[in-house]
C-alpha cells in the first residue's frame, strides 16, 4: 500500500459517507435553509458519528503499517537494524501509540465536521449569487450542482493533506521514539510541487527546528507566511521525511538548515552542530 492508495481509499470513504446527504440534497434541497437543515442534522446523525469515527481509525491503521513496512526497509540497511527491528516491536505503548490516538481523534473530528464546513461553503456561494438578482428557481439549481462539486474537491482535499500529515506525524513520532533527530526533505519530483518545497529537496532537517519553506525561496512571491513546518505538514502537501538513520543517507558536503537557512556543509561541520547518526 502507497501513500497515494491511502489517499484515494480515504478520497472514496468519504464520499461513501456523504453520498446518502448529497442523495437526500438532490431530492429535498430546494432552498439554502433546508440544505443547511439537512447537513447540520448529518453531524448530529449516530450513524454518520460511528462511520466517520470507523474511516479515521482505517486510514490511520493503514497509515501506521505502511511506515512500519518503510521502516523494517530501511532496518535491513542498518547496522542496528535488529535494534530498530525490537523498538518496532514495543512502538504501540507510550507517547506513539498516544500520538496514534491523537491523530485519529482529529480525524474524526475533521470528517464529522466537514457536513457544516460544506455548509457554510454553500450559504456564502448562494448568498453572492443572491446578491447579483437571480431567481429562486436557478438558485436552487445552483445549490445542488455546488453540493457535489464541494463534496468531491473536499473530500480530495482531505485525503491528500491529512494522510501526509497523519505519515509525517507518525514517522516524526517513530524518528524520536528511537532517538532520530534529523530527517531529509523528500518531494515527489514532479511538476505539480510547489517552488518552495522543490528548494527544500535534499535538505537535511532537525525535527526540533522546522523551516518556513516559502521564506527561504528566493523564487516565493507573496509577504504572508505560514508557521514552520516539516514536509508533510502543510495543505496539499506529498513531501515525504526520510529520517537520517545513517551519515551515508546523504551525500557530503550535503544540504543543511540551520539557524533559520540552507548552507551546504560538509560532514564534520555537521557533526559539530549537533549532527548524528542512529547507526552511530
Amino acid at each position: 500500500v502507497s501513500q497515494v492508495t491511502i489517499e484515494e481509499q480515504y478520497s472514496t470513504l468519504l464520499k461513501k459517507l456523504l453520498a446518502p446527504i448529497e442523495k437526500e440534497i438532490k431530492k429535498n434541497g430546494n432552498t439554502v435553509d433546508k440544505v443547511v437543515q439537512i447537513l447540520n442534522r448529518a453531524t448530529e446523525s449516530k450513524t454518520y458519528n460511528k462511520k466517520a469515527e470507523e474511516i479515521a481509525k482505517t486510514i490511520a491503521t493503514m497509515v501506521w503499517e505502511d511506515g512500519a513496512r518503510n521502516w523494517r526497509q530501511a532496518a535491513k540497511k542498518s547496522s542496528r537494524g535488529r535494534e530498530i527491528f525490537s523498538l518496532l516491536k514495543k512502538e504501540m505503548t507510550g507517547d506513539l501509540l498516544e500520538r496514534y490516538n491523537e491523530l485519529i481523534q482529529y480525524n474524526t473530528t475533521l470528517i464529522k465536521t466537514l457536513p457544516l464546513e460544506i455548509s457554510k461553503e454553500v450559504v456564502e456561494h448562494i448568498n453572492k449569487q443572491s446578491t447579483k438578482g437571480e431567481r429562486a428557481s436557478d438558485i436552487s439549481k445552483e445549490i445542488k450542482q455546488f453540493f457535489p462539486e464541494r463534496t468531491k474537491a473536499n473530500a480530495r482535499l482531505i485525503a491528500r493533506t491529512e494522510t501526509s500529515k497523519t505519515s509525517s506525524a507518525l514517522t516524526q513520532a517513530r524518528s524520536e521514539n528511537i532517538g532520530i533527530d534529523w530527517y531529509v526533505w523528500r518531494t515527489s519530483e514532479d511538476q505539480r510541487v510547489r517552488s518552495s518545497h522543490a528548494h527544500m529537496d535534499g535538505v537535511v532537517i532537525a525535527y526540533n527546528d522546522p523551516p518556513i519553506p516559502e521564506r527561504l525561496d528566493p523564487d516565493f512571491k507573496g509577504n504572508n507566511f505560514p508557521q514552520p513546518y516539516h514536509a508533510g505538514n502543510i495543505y496539499n502537501c506529498r513531501c515525504y521525511q526520510s529520517p537520517l538513520i545513517s551519515f551515508s543517507d546523504v551525500t557530503w558536503p550535503a544540504k543543511v538548515y540551520h539557524n533559520g537557512k540552507i548552507e551546504r556543509i560538509s560532514l564534520s561541520k555537521f557533526k559539530e552542530i549537533g549532527g548524528r547518526e542512529f547507526d552511530e
